[in-house]
């Protein structure tokens, strides 16, 4: 498995490089009134509207804001063809995963903030493990909220 390597919040964190569509540094976002915190706005991607989420928020972390950083665009198939961006502090690089390496997340009993890291990888090039993040469970569940903040809102 290829992914990319990406640093948020001075962490790295993996995607499948099957799901990247695009990387860019300039976006110019449309900030979207009333949303969730993790929705960053939307943008035009070569005439495209795409949402952005803000993956800190939606991973729960604290949005620390580096100042710089750059853009990255996933094509996700499942459940349904979605195109979505999102910004990162850096892209670190992108590596093929030894399968000998990649380890399964922990389990620790109450612990929901691992719901989006679908494994570990540990190697020697690296000071920690790389989580590698499971973005379609990830953006299920940013969408179900935003069905429910939608439904929620509704005059009866």
């Amino acid at each position: 498995m290829q992914v990319l390597v990406v640093e948020l919040n001075k962490s790295h964190y993996a995607f499948e490089m099957s799901q990247i569509l695009e990387i860019t540094t300039k976006v110019k976002i449309t900030r979207v009134p009333n949303s969730k915190p993790f929705i960053h706005g939307i943008a035009n991607l070569r005439g495209k509207i795409v949402p952005m989420i803000n993956l800190k928020r939606l991973l729960g972390f604290q949005d620390i804001d580096t100042g710089s950083g750059c853009y990255v665009f996933f094509r996700l198939e499942e459940p349904r063809n979605l195109l979505i961006g999102s910004r990162v502090d850096s892209i670190f690089q992108t590596i093929v995963l030894d399968p000998e390496k990649i380890r399964d997340v922990p389990y620790f009993e109450n612990q929901t903030d691992c719901k989006f890291v679908k494994a570990l990888y540990a190697e020697s090039n690296f000071s920690k493990p790389i989580a590698i993040l499971d973005l379609t469970n990830a953006l299920q569940v940013a969408e179900n909220e935003i069905q429910n903040t939608h439904q929620s809102s509704k005059v009866i």
